[in-house]
């Protein structure tokens, strides 16, 4: 079993950056962003159910070999003030020996808008790469794995080789975003073993006032 691959930190937290920054000016102007997030959100704490729904680091060790740290795991939900609800989860762990991760899974309340922020998540880590000044890119293979009502899957790249996953699917009024750097399944039958069981949990696990 391999150890993770060179996680090139740049690039995937300018990708995170991007994505959200898209989403709030896709969404809405400065000063309602601004009372959005900060006066109309509050705080959740995941479940076991909700935890157990999101990809986390322990789940790539059945292909890379590495010791998961725990206080390098963050947990955050967050609700906002029309029903829409975040549910995330982090692993940043300095040592190069550990791959990076993040999933995060988006409810909204309107169809349309989930469906609008599969697109403006999916654009937003297009544009951090382009912009992350690391010459990295993506090449996008969703052809390696299909699942909900619109999927897309890119592999980072920089200097010819891969080194991470970008994964984006909405099913109903959910999406699902995975970032992975450090750590590539390119196999369909490993990325289906890998992804499909999680997102499955995803677009079932319970959510306080969600709607099918």
């Amino acid at each position: 079993m391999p150890p993770p691959l060179p996680k090139r930190p740049s690039a995937w937290r300018w990708v995170l950056l991007f994505a959200g920054g898209v989403l709030a000016l896709a969404g809405v102007a400065a000063t309602a962003w601004f009372l959005y997030f900060h006066l109309g959100t509050r705080e959740i704490e995941l479940n076991d159910e909700q935890r157990a729904a999101l990809h986390q680091a322990a789940d790539l060790q059945e292909w890379y070999a590495f010791e998961v740290d725990e206080g390098c795991e963050t947990w955050t939900g967050e609700r906002m003030f029309d029903g829409a609800v975040e549910l995330s989860y982090e692993y940043d762990d300095p040592r190069d020996e550990a791959p990076y991760l993040n999933a995060s899974l988006h409810y909204e309340p309107k169809l349309s808008d989930s469906a609008a922020n599969f697109m403006v998540l999916w654009q937003g880590a297009k544009l951090g790469l382009k912009f992350s000044g690391t010459n990295s890119g993506l090449e996008e293979r969703s052809d390696l794995f299909r699942w909900g009502d619109a999927s897309r899957m890119a592999f980072l790249t920089q200097d010819g080789g891969r080194y991470g996953i970008l994964f984006c699917a909405r099913k109903g009024r959910r999406v699902y975003l995975l970032i992975t750097s450090g750590a590539v399944l390119e196999d369909p039958e490993e990325l289906d073993a890998f992804l499909r069981p999680k997102l499955e949990s995803a677009a079932a696990v319970a959510i306080a006032g969600a709607r099918p």
